[in-house]
C-alpha cells in the first residue's frame, strides 16, 4: 500500500511539473520582448530559452525514472520490472533531448551533425539492449502475472 501511494504521488508530481514546463515552453517565444533580445551568433533568444526549459524537462524525466524504479520493483513479483520502466523513461528522456537540442546542434555542428545523431543512436541502443535483457530475463514472471500462475 505504501509503495502504491509513493508511486501515485511521484507520478502526480511529475505530471504537474511536466505540464507547467510544457506551458512555459510554448508561451516563452510569445512573452513581451523575448524576440527583441539580441543574442550572439545565429541563435535567437527564444530558442535558447526553449532549450533551457527542455533541459529542465529532461532532468525532471530522468529523476522520475530513477524515483519510480523502487516502487514498481516492490509492487511487482518481477524484480527487473522497475529497471525496465526506468530504462523506458530514460529512453523517452533521450528522445526529448534529441529533439530539443537538435536546432542548436545544427547551428553549431554544421557538417558534423551526423555525430550528434550518432551519440543519441548509441544511447538509444544501449537503453534498448538493457530493456531487452531485463525483459527476457523476467518473461516467465511477467507471463505468470498476466495469465495467472499455474497451480501444481
Amino acid at each position: 500500500m505504501k509503495n502504491t501511494r509513493e508511486l501515485v504521488r511521484t507520478t502526480v508530481k511529475f505530471v504537474i511539473v511536466i505540464v507547467v514546463l510544457g506551458i512555459l515552453y510554448e508561451i516563452l517565444p510569445d512573452l513581451p520582448g523575448v524576440r527583441d533580445i539580441p543574442f550572439p551568433g545565429r541563435l535567437r533568444a527564444e530558442e535558447v530559452g526553449r532549450s533551457i526549459v527542455a533541459l529542465a524537462a529532461v532532468i525532471v524525466v530522468l529523476q522520475y525514472g530513477r524515483s519510480i524504479a523502487k516502487p514498481i520493483r516492490d509492487l511487482t513479483e518481477s524484480p527487473k520490472m522497475g529497471e525496465i520502466f526506468k530504462d523506458l523513461v530514460f529512453l523517452i528522456a533521450t528522445a526529448i533531448a534529441y529533439k530539443a537540442f537538435k536546432y542548436i546542434a545544427r547551428e553549431y555542428m554544421g557538417d558534423y551533425m551526423w555525430s550528434y545523431s550518432l551519440i543519441f543512436i548509441l544511447i538509444g541502443i544501449i537503453l534498448a539492449v538493457r530493456i531487452l535483457r531485463n525483459l527476457l530475463g523476467s518473461v516467465d514472471k511477467i507471463t505468470d502475472a498476466i495469465v495467472g500462475e499455474e497451480k501444481k
